[in-house]
């Protein structure tokens, strides 16, 4: 059955020499959404300053 999600973006704004952190920050936000999102009908999604950059 169709279920509505909020989605929310989280922009990580950081230096771009941290890649590895960054790695790390999409890895437990993409855990958290496979074990949260549809109990509590959210869901995040990440976006780096150059992915905002990028898209202008």
């Amino acid at each position: 059955m169709p279920k509505n999600i909020t989605q929310y973006d989280l922009l990580i704004s950081c230096p771009g020499d941290i890649e590895e952190e960054i790695n790390l920050i999409n890895e437990v936000v993409s855990n958290f959404n496979q074990q949260f999102s549809n109990s509590l009908g959210i869901s995040i999604q990440t976006m780096s300053i150059n992915q905002v950059q990028k898209k202008k």
